[in-house]
């Protein structure tokens, strides 16, 4: 289990953070499917930092989380590309502090 954690930046970016591998082997950022930062996604974050990675999964959509293909369309039309890019950003710019010595 991980926890939430927030991103660089004054917009109310976070992400999933599990729980960190002391020297880990690489880094990685998790990107969620268009339903949102669900319990899948989390679950394979998990799983690579158990394999030894450095692992962060920016929220894109901030928290909500669509539980049907209609809900997941109008969740993607709500987030402009901007914000999602930056978010994404901000989780590499995160994940490269949180392990400074690992490859990304």
């Amino acid at each position: 289990m991980g926890e939430w954690v927030g991103l660089p930046g004054d917009d109310g970016a976070r992400g999933y953070l599990p729980l960190r591998t002391p020297e880990p082997t690489g880094a990685l950022l998790v990107l969620h499917a268009g339903r949102g930062l669900d319990g899948s996604a989390r679950r394979l974050a998990d799983r690579l930092a158990g394999a030894g990675f450095a692992v962060l999964a920016p929220d894109l959509y901030r928290g909500a989380v669509a539980h049907d293909a209609s809900a997941a369309a109008a969740l993607r039309a709500l987030v402009p590309g901007d914000r999602a890019a930056r978010d994404v950003l901000a989780a590499w710019e995160a994940l490269g502090a949180l392990a400074p010595g690992a490859q990304r």
